[in-house]
């Protein structure tokens, strides 16, 4: 019944109040060029902004690091943590001591532990649930690389964050992850659903350290030029 229901709202009230709109916001690039070329006339990007007063650069040693952040809802399961989880069950045959951080809540937290449990990762994948906004940034700045291996994204301001912090990540070649990630230049980029590739991705990372400093300070530089928060 709800996926009759969301079908009949973009069908009718969401198409009239479009059509009546005498400007649309878009969060990215991506929505505007794929969702609204009918509406091309009156459709303006502004995407998030980031406070890199908050969220900055701090030199901490760490070693094989990784952090997930999203909602743990079986709503959100797009977010692709099952993809992740299965990528780290095959980094650790040749990385043991990796560690993935997972930074959210919601009802299917548990399912995502047991899953753990049958790879035999749980003693690499620590789940921190909620965290405030002070801990978000440590768990940012303590990290090697964040990934986000979603099945679609407009414009996520996680992959922003992490980039305001000066670390290097990953993301599917899909939707709106593109327009933030180039490839090797600021990050790593790989098919979605794939969980191979995306260990590819991590260990290339994990095991190039000065190619994963200089994706860093790309990233930096990216978001200080284009996302920051005064001047959306």
């Amino acid at each position: 019944m709800p996926d009759i229901i969301i079908w009949l709202y973009e069908k009718t009230i969401f198409i009239k109040t479009l059509k009546k709109a005498k400007k649309i916001i878009c969060s990215s690039d991506f929505v505007r060029l794929n969702f609204l070329k009918d509406y091309s006339n009156k459709t303006l990007t502004i995407t998030p902004g980031i406070d890199i007063n908050k969220f900055k650069p701090m030199k901490i040693n760490v070693k094989n690091k990784i952090l997930f952040v999203a909602n743990l809802k079986k709503a959100e399961q797009y977010k692709g943590l099952e993809y992740l989880l299965l990528a780290i069950s095959i980094v650790k045959s040749g990385i043991k001591n990796i560690k993935l951080i997972v930074v959210g809540s919601g009802d299917y937290a548990n399912y995502y532990k047991k899953l753990c449990q049958k790879l035999k990762i749980d003693r690499n994948v620590i789940f921190k649930g909620r965290v405030i906004d002070k801990n978000l940034v440590r768990e940012y700045q303590q990290t090697n690389v964040l990934v986000l291996p979603s099945l679609f994204e407009s414009c996520p301001t996680v992959l922003l964050e992490a980039m305001a912090c000066e670390k290097p990540v990953i993301g599917t070649n899909i939707c709106g992850i593109p327009y933030l990630i180039k490839n090797e230049e600021n990050g790593l980029l790989f098919p979605p659903k794939d969980s191979e590739a995306l260990a590819e991705t991590i260990i290339k990372i994990l095991n190039n350290p000065i190619f994963a400093k200089s994706m860093g300070e790309n990233g930096y530089k990216k978001v200080k030029e284009n996302f920051l928060w005064d001047k959306q």
